[in-house]
């Protein structure tokens, strides 16, 4: 027989993770661009960033858009959008574009901001920026500084890496999008999130080291 399911969060009732749902306000847009194989694995953050902040973050699941379709994401609405993706070492079987320089206005008005957001593997989420030239030609956002992570239930695959949900919720406070009262609030949903998660150990410690890298913006 199979088992109920959440309608919101898609996990299994006995797993369901919505009690540590805290929906926030946020003045910058997000655009979460999902890699197929992220959409409904178990350990994925997105969804949880988009149940947290319900007016603000978007997920459009997929590998390759249409220029048409990816242009109008991006500025159809008049507004500045940048990448979340931090500076990356030259790849010869991925080269990519270098970006141009973030203007500083833009930082002055969150409001009018869309951070666009990788969500994949480091290697899936540096193949959808090679495979869609529109995200190469965005101005990046780096974060300034980048805290211990607690993502520690996926194997990562640099040190400084950070789940998709940590690396938005900095960078939206980096803004100041986020005050800092709604960005405590984040961190809470997020560690009662990774506490209601299976945590790895005893026989699936092996298993684990075969599993796919975290759900990334290049900073997971």
């Amino acid at each position: 027989m199979q088992r109920p399911v959440c309608p919101l969060c898609l996990r299994p009732c006995s797993a369901c993770w919505c009690a540590a749902v805290r929906p926030q306000v946020c003045s910058t847009e997000l655009l979460i661009l999902q890699h197929p194989q992220e959409a409904g694995h178990a350990k994925n953050t997105a969804l949880l960033l988009q149940r947290c902040l319900p007016e603000a973050a978007r997920i459009e699941v997929g590998e390759l858009w249409d220029s048409a379709t990816l242009a109008h994401w991006l500025h159809g609405d008049g507004k500045h959008s940048a990448l979340l993706y931090p500076p990356s070492a030259p790849d010869p079987q991925l080269p990519l574009q270098p970006p141009p320089p973030l203007p500083g206005a833009w930082l002055h008005e969150p409001a009018q901001l869309r951070l666009v957001v990788l969500d994949g593997t480091w290697r899936k989420s540096r193949k959808m920026l090679y495979t869609n030239p529109l995200l190469q030609q965005l101005p990046r956002l780096a974060l300034h500084t980048v805290p211990p992570g607690r993502y520690h239930i996926r194997k990562a695959q640099l040190p400084n890496q950070r789940s998709t949900f940590e690396a938005c919720v900095l960078a939206l406070a980096q803004l100041g999008a986020l005050q800092p009262a709604q960005q405590q609030q984040l961190d809470q949903a997020f560690a009662h999130w990774l506490h209601l998660q299976p945590q790895p150990g005893g026989f699936f410690a092996a298993l684990q080291q075969k599993r796919t890298h975290p759900d990334t913006t290049g900073y997971t």
